[in-house]
């Protein structure tokens, strides 16, 4: 069937239908609209969500951490398959009952639906991920897909009509077609896989990979929520998850404290540089040719920063910068950083309040240790220290604050990561510090980003890293960590079940 013949029904009766006149209509009118289409996957890799607008800027329920949306008021398409009706308790004495709706392809139960408000849906806490977003282009050149603008006499405006077939095969070298309605992200859903798959392949088997090693069970809270969780132990991490270790130090420190970081958490970077006032191959250290001070420690880190970046910029995922007095759970870091996607300019860290004007995201503190994305050292090097007057290697003491605003000049997103009870992940002093209840450390909670509360409860069970623990001290971490054993526990190694993502989603 002629595509006009569909049009035609839309024609006012009325209205005489002038072939030319549609014809400079149509010419008028073609032009292809670009816009962002948001994917999300479940941990399996299997595509989850199709979205018009950002998971995140939904509703947050912030006793489970999930997120809300309706999709009969927005354009958003979830996939699943139909699981149980189940009972959730919301209060004390108050049930709700939802349809569980699973993954179609592993199975696992990704979202919840009210009864009977079906289209308000929830998704699960951590069971899925986003991927990577695509251009949605609507185009009217091709045969498979025809969009025509008509007029429309008694609404005074244009209709839009769209023709779609399915394409069954993509050819690696065809950019497919999204449409821009609702009701069509179902026929295109092999499209967008099979975008994702060329675009995001790595990505996708870290999925498969990481669903065989994880069970995503349901658990209720004790206020009866409902979140999924994943447990990692394996070796693949250390592959997965390639972080690149920047430590800032002076040659009077090497055998008070760097080698100790050599023969404890050093060893489980994937590559490691220290960066002083000469160069040492045996640490190793790269030198900058500067009078040891405080005032030296901006231009080592500038420095420092460019040669990792010209040199290592391209073979790792992450680089964390830290002090040589910084201790680093990695396996914990690896854990967080698991689904996180380097490609996207963004840094973690101990977030401190603003205490100076240009601060709009604060500072990141460097001893707790400071996580950059491959994008955002890219931009950094490139755009903040390789022109901005704001990142100048002038002597200055204040290195996480001069680091902070050359970051946020050169665009990059801050992140101060906690875990599901709102605890920090990264501690800017040590364990004792915060866990006595008669230490104040006023300045600490009085400038911190998020609360930071006193007492062994309210430090994360997953911390990633902690400061001020100098030369033997670390053994202490390290032993505890790694080597001790408790009698009749079902697991004896500590950190045997420390890796597990239970992390709330990043602020």
């Amino acid at each position: 069937m002629d595509v006009t013949d569909h049009i035609e029904d839309l024609e006012d009766d009325k209205v005489p239908y002038n072939p030319e006149e549609a014809k400079i209509k149509e010419e008028q009118n073609q032009e292809i609209l670009e816009d962002d289409i948001f994917t999300y996957l479940c941990n399996c890799g299997n595509l989850a969500i199709v979205s018009e607008i950002q998971l995140e800027r939904f509703p947050l329920r912030k006793d489970d951490l999930s997120r809300v949306f309706d999709t009969s008021k927005t354009n958003i398409k979830p996939f699943f398959s139909e699981g149980k009706t189940i009972y959730i308790r919301r209060s004390q004495d108050k049930y709700e009952l939802v349809n569980l709706k699973n993954c179609s392809s592993c199975g696992t139960t990704i979202f919840y639906q009210s009864i009977p408000s079906l289209g308000v849906t929830t998704t699960l806490y951590h069971a899925i991920h986003n991927s990577v977003h695509l251009n949605k282009t609507l185009t009217d050149s091709e045969n498979d897909k025809t969009i025509l603008n008509k007029r429309n006499i008694k609404g005074g405006g244009k209709g839009k009509v769209v023709i779609s077939t399915m394409i069954e095969k993509c050819s690696a070298n065809d950019e497919p077609d999204i449409i821009n309605t609702t009701d069509n992200y179902n026929l295109n859903a092999k499209l967008i896989k099979q975008e994702l798959e060329r675009k995001n392949v790595k990505y996708a088997e870290k999925m498969n990979k990481y669903k065989k090693l994880g069970e995503h069970n349901l658990a209720k809270k004790t206020r009866g929520t409902l979140y999924s969780e994943v447990e990692f132990d394996s070796p693949d991490l250390f592959n997965d998850v390639k972080i690149f270790c920047i430590i800032l130090t002076a040659p009077k420190f090497r055998e008070s404290r760097c080698e100790y970081q050599k023969r404890t958490w050093l060893k489980r970077c994937n590559r490691y540089i220290f960066i002083s006032s000469i160069n040492d191959p045996t640490l190793p250290s790269i030198g900058y040719n500067i009078t040891e001070s405080r005032n030296a420690l901006w231009p080592k880190i500038s420095f420092g920063m460019k040669y990792v970046y010209r040199n290592f910029g391209k073979k790792y995922d992450w680089f964390l910068r830290v002090d040589d007095d910084s201790y680093v759970i990695m396996e914990n870091l690896r854990n967080y950083l698991t689904f996180k996607n380097p490609n996207k300019a963004k840094v973690y860290g101990f977030r401190y309040k603003s205490m100076w004007p240009g601060y709009k995201q604060g500072i990141i503190h460097g001893g707790a240790g400071t996580v950059l994305s491959k994008a955002a050292l890219g931009r950094l090097v490139m755009k903040g220290l390789g022109s901005s007057d704001k990142c100048k290697a002038e002597n200055n003491n204040l290195d996480d604050r001069k680091l902070s605003y050359c970051l946020e000049d050169s665009k990059v997103l801050f992140s101060g990561p906690r875990d599901s009870k709102g605890r920090v992940l990264f501690y800017p002093n040590p364990v004792a510090s915060f866990a006595d209840h008669h230490l104040s450390n006023s300045f600490i909670k009085k400038n911190a980003y998020y609360e930071v509360k006193q007492g062994i409860d309210y430090i994360s069970d997953y911390p990633i890293s902690f400061h001020r623990i100098y030369g033997k001290e670390m053994y202490t971490y390290e032993y505890l960590l790694y080597s001790a054993k408790i009698f009749n526990k079902s697991k004896n190694n500590i950190l045997k079940n420390f890796i597990r993502n239970k992390f709330v989603v990043d602020f």
